[in-house]
């Protein structure tokens, strides 16, 4: 099922094709993908997903510099796997949201009560366009 909430798209259940389109500003060369990971039981899948939806997307969305926000989730046997696909303009944007070590997952006071593990990094990836120029390396 895929469903908006705003500007925010949130896909959960099955694997669906999803098209990400985003635009860069003027001058913007790249963006950052921040992805952080976690999983649930089944039994919470629902109600964390509705947490994700009403506090968790809308913040990521309110901080300045922030592209976009995603929840993607997954139910593999008895855990429900959730994703939180961001973009950003740059790592002070990030470091806005999750604090000077961006690299370190920030997590919500109701997570410990949901999540498995409280994985302590999350993943970042340089995004690049057809248009950007080539990586410097």
């Amino acid at each position: 099922m895929v469903g908006r909430l705003g500007d925010t798209t949130v896909v959960e259940g099955p694997a669906v094709p999803l098209t990400i389109q985003l635009e860069l500003s003027p001058g913007e060369d790249t963006m950052i993908a921040r992805i952080c990971h976690g999983t649930v039981p089944v039994s919470k899948g629902q109600e964390y997903l509705h947490l994700m939806r009403t506090i968790a997307l809308p913040e990521y969305r309110s901080t300045r510099g922030n592209r976009g926000a995603w929840c993607l989730s997954r139910t593999e046997a008895d855990i429900t796997h959730f994703e939180m696909l961001t973009f950003w303009e740059d790592t002070a944007s990030i470091q806005l949201f999750a604090g000077d070590d961006y690299t370190r997952a920030r997590y919500y006071d109701f997570d410990p009560d949901f999540l498995i593990e409280m994985e302590p990094h999350v993943r970042h990836y340089h995004l690049y366009t057809a248009t950007s120029p080539d990586h410097p390396w």
